[in-house]
């Protein structure tokens, strides 16, 4: 059954795609027909992964901290990623290596910011950590803009990294090392599907998965680790992407698939398809192209509302 339910996604998946790269092709020559698709594909790959990852992400760390309403957004770590990556890239004109390590570096400390702020907040761990989160991704953001201000930054930069946009994607020069770290980034949600035994245990019960021989503590660091620095990796490409990491998680326990292996492959071609038909509306909707957590965020409204009553009453 749920073979079939991952056939269904997979199955959308290949139509989203296949609608995101050809639309529109047939009224053009064919050798401008095929430079258009050449830069289709690398906007498509930079979605698709950048779907898997932050749907991924968001579906590990709802088991992490069992809580249904977290992804790398919610958390700050999207926040402090893009501060980092906007303060090296003024400090340091733009190197790719340092402005991932600055987003990285700065990934963890907002991060770490939320959870000491969630264990100092007497609530429910649940609504706490939401709290803390909230709270960072402000601070971050705010950060931001006034590096923006200082550094006379382009409004509309500021407003697609806040938002998320793919409208720049590859710079040649830097081709190699984009590939590289995609490379890096395939590799660790690699190790995550490896772990995903490890991660049904522990969304038991702490104790039950102390007693199985499982490190709690360790791997739950180590998981954390490896999703602030996928996410940072994203967010240095395309901004902040928000709320696709709650959705399709929520959506595919809603239709039974609840082994987290199943769970994150699931994740992989929801997040892809979701990001692609999102990425698709923002950019052909209008005489202009709008950020993508724009469209994101007005048709999450209602699926956040549902997990919210059905996980919060």
């Amino acid at each position: 059954m749920k073979g079939k339910k991952l056939l269904i996604f997979l199955t959308f998946f290949l139509l989203t795609s296949f609608i995101y790269i050809d639309f529109k092709l047939s009224s053009f020559e064919n050798d401008v027909k095929i430079e258009i698709i050449k830069l289709r594909i690398f906007r498509y790959l930079l979605v698709i992964l950048s779907g898997m990852v932050l749907t991924s992400s968001g579906a590990v760390m709802q088991v992490l901290f069992k809580n249904p309403l977290l992804d790398p957004y919610v958390l700050g770590i999207s926040g402090g990623g893009l501060f980092g990556f906007l303060l090296s890239s003024i400090l340091f004109k733009g190197n790719l290596l340092i402005s991932i390590f600055f987003s990285f570096f700065f990934s963890v400390l907002s991060a770490l910011l939320s959870l000491s702020f969630s264990s100092n907040i007497k609530s429910d761990r649940k609504v706490s950590i939401l709290i803390s989160g909230l709270l960072v991704n402000i601070l971050f953001s705010s950060f931001v803009i006034l590096l923006s201000m200082f550094s006379k930054r382009d409004i509309t930069f500021l407003f697609y990294a806040l938002m998320g946009s793919f409208n720049h994607v590859f710079i040649s020069k830097n081709l190699f090392l984009y590939i590289s770290f995609f490379v890096t980034v395939i590799l660790s949600t690699v190790f995550i599907i490896f772990k995903s035994k490890e991660l049904d245990i522990m969304s038991i019960d702490e104790d039950i998965a102390s007693t199985s021989g499982v490190n709690v503590k360790s791997n739950f660091f180590l998981i954390l680790l490896i999703i602030i620095y996928q996410t940072s990796v994203i967010v240095s490409f395309v901004g902040m992407v928000g709320f696709v990491g709650i959705i399709i998680p929520n959506i595919l326990r809603m239709a039974g698939i609840l082994k987290n292996r199943d769970l994150i492959l699931g994740s992989f071609l929801g997040g892809a398809s979701l990001i692609l038909v999102a990425d698709f509306i923002s950019k052909y909707s209008f005489s202009f192209e709008i950020p993508i957590g724009v469209v994101l965020s007005i048709f999450s409204l209602p699926f956040i509302f549902w997990i919210v009553k059905n996980n919060f009453e």
